[in-house]
Formats: C-alpha cells, structure tokens, sequence
C-alpha cells in the first residue's frame, strides 16, 4: 500500500521488490529546482547551497540543446552578484 496516497499499488517486476526499491528513500529526499532564463527552463537537483547538478533542460530553441552547460548531468556551482 502507498504511504503516502493510501492506495495500494501494483509491482510486478522479474527483479524483487527489495531489490528493486532498495534506495527509494534516498531518492525522495532530493531537491529540486526550476531556474526560468528567458525562455530556457532549467531542472536543477541540488546538492548543497550554490551547488547543482542539471537534470532537464526545456526550451523552444534546438541550439539550447546543443550547448555543454545544459547536458544532464552537468555539475553547476551558483555565482552570487548583489
């Protein structure tokens, strides 16, 4: 039964269930961030404060797609200007 939604759910996996949700907690307790730039939107998992890795990019443009920084996976550290 799903904790959180009280509903049960179903798993039918070759792999068993212990397996298979072995390290669900530690995946529940990211977080995530959504950076707007113009028309680019970032998906951010951060890692501690000013550091993160990306995890999705969305933009209409297909050049934002072929730019190094945004691959996934890429690790970014957050420059502060005031």
């Amino acid at each position: 039964m799903n904790q959180e939604w009280g509903l049960p759910i179903i798993f039918d996996s070759l792999l068993p269930a212990e397996y298979v949700w072995k390290d669900f907690d530690a995946m529940s307790n990211k977080v995530y961030r959504e950076i707007q730039e113009g028309e680019r939107t970032l998906i951010l998992e951060e890692y501690s404060p000013g550091e993160a890795q990306v995890i999705r990019l969305i933009s209409p443009r297909a050049e934002d797609y072929l730019l190094p920084i945004f691959t996934p996976g890429t690790r970014i550290t957050a420059r502060y200007t005031f």
